[in-house]
């Protein structure tokens, strides 16, 4: 007589399957939205005025395009997130004023999923109906992201002004997948400082512009 063993069971195999299907599926929409920011980006009209230009610190390419672009009459006001008064009037003495934008100091920020942060809380503190973001080509696609989840639901409108053209092959580039890799970390700890609610980020410092 032939000795019946119980199935085992498919459930672990099916969520795992599952699982890695979400996953896959996830990281093929982050690189086509990657890809879309890097070769369509919501760029702004020849002119265009917006009320808050925020450049996310890291480069002085930066820092010059966010300048240039107020002293054109391009921005109502300006903040450098990463930068107190101090480093702000370095910059100026260095590349020139914002022309007339009023100029809103921030030093609080040391990462990017921070400069989105504040950058929106700023925004919407301030009642602003858009905003253009100022960084590098290969930091638009994360940055902007994470600007656009941050001002989720309040009309805010967002474009971006690369410090420099994304070269041809961007593709083939190892700074391309360095920061589609580390979307996932920001995201993370954009989602940790939601969840506690009580206006700290990770390490405890708190936020002023609430």
């Amino acid at each position: 007589m032939a000795s019946s063993r119980p199935a085992r069971p498919r459930w672990g195999l099916r969520a795992a399957a599952t699982g890695a299907a979400l996953a896959c599926a996830a990281l093929a929409l982050q690189l086509a939205a990657y890809i879309a920011l890097e070769t369509r980006p919501p760029a702004p009209r020849t002119g265009q005025v917006f009320d808050l230009v925020a450049v996310f610190g890291g480069t002085d390419d930066r820092v010059r395009s966010g300048l240039a672009w107020c002293r054109l009459g391009g921005g109502r006001a300006f903040v450098l997130s990463d930068a107190g008064p101090d480093e702000l009037e370095d910059f100026f003495n260095a590349y020139g004023r914002p022309g007339h934008a009023r100029v809103i100091p921030e030093p609080y920020a040391r990462t990017t999923d921070e400069n989105a942060r504040l950058s929106g809380r700023i925004a919407r503190r301030e009642g602003f109906r858009n905003v253009l973001l100022v960084t590098s080509w290969y930091h638009i696609p994360r940055s902007y992201l994470l600007l656009r989840l941050e001002l989720a639901g309040s009309g805010i409108r967002v474009a971006t002004l690369s410090a420099e053209a994304p070269p041809r092959g961007f593709l083939r580039e190892r700074i391309f997948w360095l920061e589609y890799l580390k979307f996932w970390g920001s995201l993370a700890r954009w989602a940790k400082s939601c969840l506690r609610g009580h206006g700290l980020y990770p390490g405890e410092r708190p936020l002023p512009v609430d």
